[in-house]
Order: structure tokens, then sequence, then C-alpha cells
């Protein structure tokens, strides 16, 4: 169990962290986002993706398959998609298609990288 948590822990946080400000009105820091908010989410889903790859191979203990590459990807754009939904729902913030596309992009990037760079080991 403590295994589980160790490897699945940094994406329920992360999710968490996304989730606790999609739920604010102004969140801190709105302004200098603002300028920056595709790059923001861009690095924000590649890093919940991140952790996502994180849990499904065990801490890396494994290299991504292509199948896990695309669960990981699923994953991440169903929490982004869940995400914009949330912030539609909250005073003065508005959901964004182009939000969805930032975060997806970012989340296939970073999985993707890591792939490549698993590409010639061997499983342990």
């Amino acid at each position: 169990m403590q295994k589980k948590l160790f490897h699945w822990g940094p994406a329920v946080a992360w999710a968490g962290l996304i989730f606790g400000l999609s739920h604010q009105s102004d969140p801190p820091g709105a302004e200098w986002f603002a300028a920056y908010d595709y790059g923001v989410h861009f690095v924000e889903y590649a890093v919940f993706a991140l952790t996502l790859a994180w849990g499904a191979t065990a801490g890396f203990r494994f290299s991504l398959t292509l199948k896990s590459v695309a669960a990981v990807c699923v994953v991440a754009l169903l929490y982004a998609l869940s995400d914009e939904w949330h912030q539609s729902l909250v005073p003065n913030r508005q959901a964004s298609w182009l939000d969805v596309a930032a975060d997806a992009l970012g989340s296939i990037t970073s999985v993707m990288m890591v792939y490549g760079m698993g590409q010639g080991k061997t499983r342990k």
C-alpha cells in the first residue's frame, strides 16, 4: 500500500493543486499568469503527465509503453476537460478550449520525452 501511495501520491497531489487553484475566483498571481496563460497551462499539465507516468511505471522502474503513453495522455486530457468545466462553474472564471489544447500539448510533450528516453532501456 505504501508503494502505491509513493507512486500515485504525486499525481493525486498535483491534481488536487490544479483543482484548488481552479476553484478560486481570483487565484494568487492571476495578473502575472494572464500574460503567460498558455505557457502556464502547458507546464502545469506537463508536470501532471509526468506524475501520472511516475505512477504508471512504478517510479520509472519500467519504461513507458505506447499503451501507457496513451493512457497517461487520455487521463490528463480528461482531467483538463473536467478542470475547464469546473472553472465554468466558479464565479469570475471561464472555460477555454485553448487552455485544454495547451494542457494536452504539455501532457503529450512531456510523456513523449519520457517515452523517448526509455527506448533502448531493458525492463527490470
